[in-house]
């Protein structure tokens, strides 16, 4: 039986890999010059063979429900966080910059590096790649209507970004699982493919570690703590209950898509968000604080609305 204590073990290694990519920057194990080179390998080669991994075969991405359901949920859920974010941080009187940039990181859930693991250990193959699909949705919204948000004006190059080679990985995928080829491929390259994909998670959870170390060094933590409070509440406690809710109303049909919700209910503010509020001249120590109140905050909460969601839906 899947309860508090068993998800709390499940989420503590997670932020123990974080943990330890910040000791790896710490020791210069890590050092600032290898952060680019290192984020590259990731994304074009060890997440893009955890895509392969988890996508080629998959039957759940030939639903409708699924291939199609999944980035339109993502979508969905991610611009609509934003606009209930803006509406928030316009009650708390925060000037135009932190209006957008509240809205903007408080709307994005992290869909990718903790969300994956925990999938791959309490699910099911077929959830991961439609949790792959959701996070489509999400980028979808990141470059379009929160890449708006954030900076006031459209950015039509940067639409370019959803052509990543994860998403690419992830097109390929379906076209050969809906033509029915992918048993094709030769077992030793998929075992390849496994092999690498393996790594990934671990390789960006230290790579996220190091990442937080710079940034904690640079925040005011006492500065205007309505917002990263007001982060949390909406992140972590009333988001929760309303993905929660929706995913009650996904038909039997999109199972998986309501695993991904459960999971997606459980999670902090997007990590990632920094980075592009940061490139959009955003109020970045915002960002920054929100972000990591509501990943902190995540160790204890994680597990907590997971176990709601699993006995909700009597997954557990």
């Amino acid at each position: 039986m899947i309860n508090y204590g068993t998800l709390l073990g499940a989420i503590v290694p997670i932020f123990l890999v974080i943990g330890a990519g910040a000791l790896a920057r710490f020791l210069k194990l890590l050092p600032v010059e290898a952060e680019q080179p290192f984020t590259r390998l990731n994304l074009t080669l060890l997440y893009p063979c955890l895509v392969f991994s988890y996508t080629l075969g998959n039957n759940a991405l030939n639903a409708p429900g699924s291939l199609f359901g999944a980035p339109a949920l993502g979508f969905g859920v991610t611009v609509a966080g934003m606009f209930t974010a803006y509406r928030v941080a316009k009650a708390l009187n925060l000037d135009a910059p932190g209006r957008r940039t509240f809205a903007f990181v408080t709307g994005i859930s992290n869909y990718g590096y903790i969300p994956i693991p925990l999938s791959m250990m309490f699910f099911d193959d077929a959830t991961t790649g439609v949790l792959l699909l959701y996070g489509v949705g999400v980028e979808m919204a990141i470059w379009t209507v929160g890449v708006l948000m954030l900076s006031g004006e459209i950015h039509l190059g940067q639409l370019r970004k959803l052509i990543n080679p994860p998403v690419v990985c992830l097109a390929i995928a379906v076209v050969l699982n809906l033509t029915h080829t992918s048993h094709y491929l030769p077992a030793p390259l998929k075992e390849t493919f496994r092999l690498i994909g393996s790594t990934a998670i671990p390789f960006a959870l230290l790579l996220i570690g190091a990442v937080l170390y710079d940034l904690t060094r640079e925040i005011n933590w006492l500065s205007n703590l309505r917002a990263p409070l007001a982060g949390l509440v909406l992140r972590l406690g009333i988001f929760p209950v309303a993905l929660l809710v929706l995913a009650a109303f996904l038909p039997e049909s999109m199972r998986e898509a309501r695993r991904v919700l459960i999971l997606q209910a459980a999670m902090p503010c997007g990590i990632f968000s920094i980075v592009i509020t940061k490139y959009y001249r955003g109020d970045t120590p915002l960002a920054l604080r929100v972000v990591l109140v509501t990943t902190l905050a995540g160790v204890f909460l994680i597990p907590l609305w997971l176990t709601a969601g699993l006995h909700w839906f009597d997954l557990d």
